[in-house]
């Protein structure tokens, strides 16, 4: 028994016949030689091949397609002109800012947060103007709708203004104490 070929089953007439068409184990045909009537001549045109999704007035390998024709998917976008269905465009990411100015931080809450560091420093003498330009700022750049930013200093001074405000009550209460028991 040789190693392509299964046991004979004895119900098949063709097994055993190595020249009957189709028996398994059978040679294939032979390729078609060159230059034989069922191949296309060089630069011919072909029908595509089945499952192939390229029409078969698509350019072939190597050229350029031609370009898309004027408002239809694909068109590279006219500018200047409404866009397509009466729709507006969208606005830009971000907000105010259509032509990429960058925002600019909110010069209270800088101040703010300058204050709150200052005012922890020196027991809590800028603790309440802290406070307040940091509510005035975070107030002012939330409504300025992305013109403004600096939020995350507004809210640190805002903080450290309420933190030095509460060290300077403290202060005040230690030194009203000390000063009463002296009288």
């Amino acid at each position: 028994m040789s190693y392509g070929t299964p046991p004979p089953s004895g119900n098949d007439p063709t097994e055993n016949d190595p020249t009957a068409p189709g028996g398994y184990g059978s040679n294939p045909p032979p390729p078609p030689s060159y230059g034989s009537q069922d191949q296309p001549s060089y630069g011919a045109p072909q029908q595509p091949s089945y499952g192939s999704d390229r029409p078969a007035d698509a350019p072939s390998y190597g050229q350029t397609p031609p370009p898309p024709a004027p408002g239809s998917y694909g068109a590279a976008p006219t500018y200047g002109q409404p866009s397509p269905y009466g729709q507006t465009p969208p606005p830009p990411y971000g907000g105010a800012n259509p032509y990429g100015v960058p925002a600019a931080n909110n010069t209270k809450a800088i101040v703010s947060l300058v204050l709150g560091i200052v005012g922890i420093l020196l027991c809590g003498l800028l603790g309440p103007v802290a406070l307040i330009l940091g509510r005035q700022a975070k107030s002012e750049i939330a409504v300025s709708n992305g013109a403004q930013k600096g939020a995350g200093m507004a809210q640190a001074g805002f903080i450290l203004g309420i933190v030095a405000t509460v060290f300077l009550v403290i202060q005040i209460i230690y030194v009203a104490s000390v000063y009463s028991g002296r009288g």
